[in-house]
């Protein structure tokens, strides 16, 4: 006699992921999402709060935000929520003003974010506005700039504008021109746009607003300031980390500041030597637990970079995963 019973069926599938489909993350420090722009200027006594969020993935317990190097003692002026990984700064005073940064952390690690510097604003700058660029100063990479042809006239002159290749400009995805033609805004800027621009009215007067492209340092594998690498994890061979980052052409090399493990900074001893202008991270720690985030801190005189590389715990392939899902399926039961 015969009767249906369900058999599971297992089917393991090699997962090319990160992560681990409909598993927990391999064991991993949290990745940093949140992005900040490299300065804020508030002004001082500015009642209005500004408020700047921290964010990552993966199991995250909780968040907390540092002033140079040092975690925020909170007050009326300057607080945070652990949970949420928000920080709002109301009625900041001098002392208040700095460089600022969060770190997530989870049972596998602590990962560090972008540093942001808060300054004082002038009496003629106020809070997140969008900065006018004009000869001689400076737009980052990635940020939209304005250049300004400041011409009078009874009616308006008319205004053309042409870029560094004597190219004339009209409104598209790259440039919007506005006013009357006085202003010129161009979008996500690159190393490409610098340069000398032309404006010209109608009667043949010119102006030749210079724009300058600079940035804090880049990593070349992402074309950013904030790098997140996942590595490799070894106890019976040595780490190499490498801190490779690049300056604008006009720019001094890139200097590595610090290198930290789980937010601590890290010094050189027999399990962690430095090399290459302390570009290079090796960590000799065989046999023990190397796992965590170790944190590349580089700078330039535009700014701070930040790279998070992570190391899993106790896994050896931190690339991807095998996952094995059961499938009922209905069968024939027999009698021998």
């Amino acid at each position: 006699m015969e009767s249906p019973v369900i058999c599971l069926i297992f089917l393991c599938v090699r997962d090319e992921a990160l992560f681990c489909k409909g598993a927990e993350l391999i064991n991993l420090p949290p990745v940093i999402t949140s992005e900040f722009e490299p300065e804020y200027f508030v002004p001082i006594f500015y009642s209005t709060p500004l408020s700047l969020f921290c964010s990552a993935k993966y199991n995250v317990l909780r968040y907390q935000w540092h002033k140079n190097y040092s975690k925020i003692v909170e007050n009326d002026r300057v607080s945070y929520n652990p949970s949420t990984g928000e920080i709002i700064f109301r009625n900041l005073e001098k002392e208040d003003f700095g460089v600022y940064y969060c770190t997530a952390q989870n049972k596998f690690g602590i990962s560090v974010s972008l540093f942001v510097k808060l300054s004082e604003a002038d009496s003629s700058t106020s809070i997140l506005t969008e900065a006018v660029y004009q000869s001689g100063d400076r737009v980052f990479v990635g940020e939209n700039a304005t250049l300004l042809c400041i011409f009078s006239g009874n009616p308006a002159p008319k205004i053309e504008w042409q870029n560094k290749n004597g190219i004339y400009i009209t409104t598209n995805d790259k440039y919007i021109v506005g006013q009357y033609g006085r202003r010129l805004q161009i979008i996500n800027v690159t190393f490409a746009d610098e340069g000398f621009y032309e404006c010209k009215t109608n009667n043949n007067l010119i102006q030749n607003p210079f724009l300058n492209v600079t940035s804090p340092p880049l990593f070349p594998d992402v074309g950013k300031r904030f790098m997140t690498k996942i590595m490799q994890n070894s106890t019976t061979v040595s780490i190499v980390l490498q801190c490779n980052a690049m300056s604008a052409t006009a720019e001094i090399d890139p200097i590595v500041i610090k290198w930290m493990k789980n937010e601590e900074i890290l010094n050189e001893d027999v399990r962690y030597q430095l090399s290459g202008d302390k570009k290079t991270l090796h960590i000799y720690n065989k046999n023990s637990d190397n796992s965590g985030c170790y944190t590349c801190v580089i700078e330039n005189s535009e700014g701070i970079a930040v790279a998070n590389f992570l190391l899993p715990y106790g896994v050896k392939r931190p690339y991807g995963c095998t996952v094995c899902k059961f499938r009922p399926r209905m069968a024939t039961e027999r009698k021998w």
